[in-house]
């Protein structure tokens, strides 16, 4: 299930003309545009088709929506849906993007909206646009969405704000189960702390699909002895070509390496699934095991996990990097019990640590904290 983000804007956001806005939100997740481009029959946005063009720019998906002032009037509807339409036209909003029906005046009665809604949702779809009902979960009374959706095939685009506060993901626990067809949940109005609206997307109507074709993970560090064991994926378009694997231990800045260790990759039929579109992902497993010594302990490394075409592992190469933090230590006193007749003081705990490398002898203190 697609779950990326999507941002909406109006004249009020005239900022969003230029490459700069739309490249900051894609850089914090954001894949689609949504454009105010008309309200009623006589408003449209002076800034909506630079802001279609910015955001096609930088590569986002591009939708459109109008603002209804139709409540029940079905005639009315016509009238307004033409004026989205010959807008959409006008701005350069693509033939099958969204058209949405932004549906909230807080008025009229449950069946003439819902009518109304359906014959402005049916003339976006016969102008080649998808059609989508947005609206807000309290209004719910107002219309019925699953007679709309029933009769134009729209998707649903609901609005519910958990808080005022800025956000930067949905909390889930408050999403508003108005349907089982519900497509986009608009969560926010502050998106960052910005006054901006931002949804997510389910099913891919107001988002850009990516393809995810090289990922990896570090997914266990362990102790054997005075051996360190390092287990995990990794797998990339880019490693086709590379028949050699290695996995690298180096100090966090890259410039003095401590170990390496050629690697068998082995079956990972998890990876595929999740990541269908990694060339190879079903055999990405790698484990591999250093000496801990003395050299390492106590520091920050950096792990790489190395596709390659060089047998000793240099070369034309694709790496994967992950942080080892061997800084760690953690401790608990369990229990502490007087025995009386024999004047003991039993405790009991544990501590482990990243330094005890070569410290050999153990001992518990007691001492007076005064």
């Amino acid at each position: 299930m697609t779950r990326s983000l999507v941002i909406d804007v109006s004249a009020y956001q005239p900022q969003a003309t230029y490459y700069a806005f739309w490249e900051k939100w894609k850089a914090r997740g954001v894949r689609g545009a949504i454009i105010k481009l008309s309200e009623s029959t006589y408003w449209r946005n002076q800034y909506g088709a630079g802001q279609i063009a910015a955001a096609k720019h930088i590569g986002l998906k591009v939708s459109g929506y109008h603002f209804s002032r139709f409540i029940g009037d079905g005639n009315r509807a016509r009238l307004e849906a033409n004026t989205a339409i010959a807008t959409a036209n006008t701005m350069g909003l693509e033939h099958g993007s969204a058209l949405v029906l932004d549906y909230e005046e807080r008025a009229g009665y449950q069946s003439a909206n819902t009518l109304a809604a359906i014959i402005f949702c049916n003339a976006v779809k016969q102008a080649g646009f998808i059609p989508v009902f947005y609206s807000y979960s309290g209004m719910r009374d107002l219309w019925d969405y699953e007679a709309i959706y029933k009769a134009t095939g729209a998707k649903l685009w609901i609005a519910s704000y958990p808080t005022m506060a800025g956000v930067t993901q949905p909390d889930y626990e408050y999403f508003p189960a108005i349907s089982t067809h519900t497509d986009a949940w608009q969560f926010s109005s502050n998106a960052w702390g910005e006054q901006i609206d931002i949804s997510v997307d389910f099913t891919g109507v107001f988002t850009m699909e990516e393809k995810v074709t090289s990922g990896g993970n570090l997914d266990s560090v362990r102790f054997d002895g005075n051996k360190l064991i390092v287990s995990g994926w990794f797998a990339s378009a880019q490693a086709q070509g590379k028949p050699y694997a290695f996995a690298i231990l180096t100090n966090e800045q890259g410039s003095q390496e401590y170990g390496r260790a050629q690697v068998n990759i082995t079956s990972r039929p998890d990876v595929l699934k999740v990541y269908p579109d990694i060339p190879n992902g079903a055999n990405s497993g790698f484990s591999a095991s250093f000496d801990y010594s003395n050299q390492i302990k106590g520091k920050k490394l950096h792990l790489i996990f190395r596709y390659t075409d060089d047998p000793a592992g240099n070369g034309n190469f694709v790496d994967y990097v992950s942080v080892l933090d061997l800084t760690k230590s953690a401790a608990n006193l369990d229990n502490v019990d007087t025995v009386v007749f024999s004047n003991k003081l039993q405790v009991s705990g544990w501590f482990a640590t990243d330094m005890s490398l070569g410290l050999n002898h153990r001992f518990l203190i007691l001492y007076d904290v005064a």
